[in-house]
């Protein structure tokens, strides 16, 4: 398996995606801003000729400094997860987790902070972030994900940053700031199905109701 890592805001397809031997494409849709719309980045991939899977392999490092300025806050878990879940639901096959500390395996006692890194990395280990990308994959591999296919037309009304993605047997809607969504569920392939919210934090469902869907 052979790809290509390109610059902030770029994706491997610009020089490569014609390639033989890039098996599949690599976004980075960076540190330098909260709330950049990765989601759209890979979207753009995923619609391209000839078919290559393709996933965003640097977005938002936890605990990175934003616009690597040590006065514009920091990455938190909030924005991992609103980066990992949108780049997955808009086609991305994965994602790659990143924490400033961990890269440079950052430790006081042996060299200086890259980029303003404030946490040794053994304790960053443990950052909140990390640990709830278990849950994405949980999510995604309790349900037939090679179906799935992004699935925004769906959206009737659109919460701020919703995203959608619908498969075999099931749709799943991502709302990174809460709230409710009206969504189109004709032809889904069931008839009935059941609803439940799926905190990210946690990896909890909260299963509400079953509901009949009305042709």
């Amino acid at each position: 398996m052979i790809t290509f890592h390109p610059q902030v805001g770029h994706s491997s397809l610009e020089d490569f995606h014609n390639e033989d031997w890039l098996a599949f494409n690599l976004i980075q849709s960076g540190h330098h801003a909260r709330g950049v719309d990765n989601a759209k980045m890979v979207e753009h991939d995923y619609a391209l000729l000839p078919i290559k899977p393709t996933l965003d392999d640097e977005f938002n490092y936890e605990n990175h400094a934003i616009n690597w300025k040590n006065d514009t806050g920091r990455f938190r878990d909030y924005d991992v997860r609103l980066s990992a879940y949108s780049s997955v639901f808009a086609g991305g096959f994965g994602v790659c987790y990143g924490c400033q500390d961990i890269w440079q395996y950052f430790d006081s006692s042996r060299h200086t902070p890259i980029a303003f890194s404030d946490t040794p990395w053994r304790d960053a280990l443990q950052f909140a972030g990390a640990w709830q990308m278990r849950h994405l994959r949980k999510l995604m591999e309790t349900h037939s994900f090679i179906t799935g296919v992004p699935s925004q037309s769906r959206i009737v009304v659109d919460p701020e940053k919703t995203r959608v993605t619908a498969g075999e047997g099931y749709l799943l809607a991502y709302l990174p700031v809460g709230g409710s969504v009206h969504l189109n569920l004709d032809g889904l392939g069931f008839d009935k199905a059941g609803a439940s919210w799926f905190d990210p934090r946690t990896g909890t469902a909260f299963r509400k109701a079953a509901f009949r869907l009305m042709a």
